[in-house]
């Protein structure tokens, strides 16, 4: 794993891109601003046409994701048929936040580029969406088996004609084994942890490594 300093990723945005729209995190906000400033300089770096977003929960990153691309946004997450039993205690709770609240992108002016999906995504059919994503974030189910299943599952989605990125949330999270099943990964690819966030991202056909680790 390659540990990077949060300006390497600023640095990558020239002085036409360094303006974002980025909301205040609230109550429920599970990703911090630095985070939020991180994710947004990877989507102008990548300047996506299509994203896929891995679990919606209340649609903040969603709308950030609409705010600052022109790109068509799908959002997957688990419905009201969900079996909540499946989840720990922490994803029940959001799962009945997610489904209590109202969407925060539903009144904004970018909704018609946001196409919400719904259900568990390691049964999700995927081959509708095969190597047309530039951007992808997984940052749904939290156990092993569900991010190696969105991860192989990414991989089939992200495009392969132009530059693209993946991310993943909740490096470093004490709760789940995510950041040993990425430590695993970066052997075969090069992943990058940005310090102080539980970002880790890959960037792919072409997108500018060279800033990243000089």
């Amino acid at each position: 794993m390659n540990h990077i300093r949060p300006h390497k990723v600023f640095n990558l945005l020239g002085e036409e891109d360094r303006m974002a729209r980025i909301n205040l995190p609230f109550q429920h906000s599970v990703t911090s601003m630095l985070e939020r400033a991180i994710l947004a300089s990877l989507l102008k770096v990548i300047a996506p046409r299509t994203i896929f977003e891995f679990g919606t929960y209340l649609g903040e990153t969603t709308l950030m994701f609409a705010e600052n691309s022109s790109a068509q946004i799908f959002t997957l997450d688990l419905g009201a048929a969900c079996d909540s039993e499946l989840l720990d205690g922490y994803e029940q709770k959001n799962l009945g936040q997610s489904l209590c609240q109202k969407k925060l992108f539903d009144d904004a002016s970018h909704r018609e580029r946001i196409v919400e999906l719904f259900g568990d995504s390691t049964q999700f059919d995927f081959a509708p969406y095969r190597e047309a994503m530039d951007f992808i974030l997984i940052d749904g189910g939290h156990h092993m088996q569900v991010v190696r299943s969105d991860t192989e599952n990414a991989f089939c989605m992200i495009t392969k004609d132009r530059p693209a990125c993946i991310v993943w949330h909740d490096y470093r999270n004490p709760n789940y084994q995510i950041t040993e099943y990425l430590d695993e990964l970066s052997d075969a690819i090069p992943l990058f942890h940005v310090e102080e966030t539980k970002y880790v991202f890959s960037f792919h056909n072409g997108a500018t490594l060279s800033g990243l680790r000089s």
